[in-house]
């Protein structure tokens, strides 16, 4: 009996002494308030969308003008706060542009509304964070405006030197280009200052929207290196213009080459036989009111038309279609020998395109685009 009674005790003394290493340990190095009680954060911890995990224990927290770096614990598995994690980015708002999760660590990378963030999740290690959690999380906060990024690339001289993956002298002859300061843009056409300080906001991080005397646009930027040369991309429903970095002495280099196209002279004229690059064409057709004022026949003959039809069409590749009572908004491009409208409601239409100059007047022809010279064209002056 007392062999037994002996046994028990020994038995309930080791059990006694494997529990209580614990017990001991947090008598003889307790942990640290910050395990038990937390922390305070900054305010500007963005913890409506970010949320921080339920019941987690915030243990160390830094700020400065540049970061907010959060470090929490819980006592959950890290496959429930990568559960936690996924279901919050689902919809919120928030824009992951990163995520891994392996084992036993998870990842994640984005914006918020002014913020950017990474998310390092892992199984605790370490002496106090071992015995406060199970799961140890790091959330780095940086401060951040829509289109930063890009807005510092932008920034300085841009001329215009091509579209549609074409890149071109006949382009950079028309000294059209932009100047940007900060979130303003100033425009140059013909080598002269067009409009200054027309200011811009971001829709998103690659898209601005500006309004200029009175017309809206809505414009999506990127880069892209075109026959080697890495060019600013400024694209309008789906038209893509074409700038280069340089200066306002380097456009001027421009101004005086021989290819530039010129203003014809009283006198000059013309033709339809004579040929026109879509550069000249362009030149020759833009910033000018044009209306349908004839049909021209097949034969050579040409008869009035019977309907309103006016259409301007900028520089910019912008423009308007009024026709009798109706208006509409445009976008345009010339390319090999084909003018191209594309309508804000998604319409498109092509047309073969010439020009004629008589000395006094311009004329621009807009024949089917598949039946060309041998139908009839829509011929539009610039004198109404």
């Amino acid at each position: 009996m007392k062999k037994i009674t002996l046994l028990l005790v020994l038995m309930m003394s080791a059990a006694m002494l494997l529990s209580g290493c614990a017990v001991i340990t947090n008598i003889l190095d307790p942990l640290p308030d910050e395990y038990v009680d937390g922390v305070k954060y900054s305010r500007d911890y963005p913890d409506k969308e970010l949320e921080i995990y339920d019941d987690a224990i915030v243990f160390e927290a830094d700020e400065d003008d540049d970061e907010i770096v959060i470090k929490y614990g819980t006592e959950d598995e890290i496959d429930d706060v990568i559960d936690f994690y996924e279901d919050l980015f689902d919809g919120n708002g928030i824009t992951v542009d990163e995520s891994d999760d392996g084992k036993g660590e998870y990842y994640a990378a984005g914006r918020g509304d002014g913020y950017k963030f990474e998310i390092n999740a892992e199984e605790a290690s370490g002496n106090y964070e071992e015995r406060a959690f199970a799961t140890v999380v790091e959330v780095v906060i940086t401060p951040y405006e829509l289109g930063e990024e890009i807005l510092a690339e932008i920034q300085g001289f841009w001329l215009i030197c091509g579209y549609d993956g074409e890149l071109s002298d006949d382009y950079r002859v028309f000294g059209q280009a932009i100047d940007f300061d900060g979130q303003s843009m100033d425009f140059y056409d013909n080598f002269e200052p067009d409009t200054s300080n027309n200011a811009f906001t971001f829709l998103d991080d690659d898209t601005i929207n500006y309004t200029e005397e009175g017309d809206e646009y809505t414009v999506d930027l990127s880069f892209e290196t075109v026959d080697g040369l890495n060019v600013l991309v400024m694209t309008v429903n789906g038209i893509g213009i074409y700038l280069e970095k340089t200066t306002y002495d380097g456009m001027m280099e421009y101004k005086d080459m021989g290819g530039q196209v010129e203003v014809p002279d009283y006198g000059d004229s013309i033709l339809l036989a004579d040929y026109l690059s879509d550069a000249e064409l362009e030149y020759y057709i833009t910033d000018i009111d044009w209306y349908a004022t004839y049909v021209y026949n097949p034969d050579g003959s040409y008869e009035y038309t019977d309907f309103y039809n006016r259409i301007f069409l900028s520089s910019y590749y912008t423009g308007e279609d009024e026709f009798e009572d109706e208006y509409y908004e445009i976008e345009w491009y010339v390319y090999d020998g084909y003018i191209y409208f594309l309508y804000s409601d998604g319409e498109s239409y092509s047309f073969m395109i010439d020009y004629e100059y008589d000395g006094a007047y311009g004329y621009l022809y807009l024949f089917d685009p598949d039946l060309g010279y041998t139908d009839a064209a829509l011929v539009y002056t610039n004198f109404g």
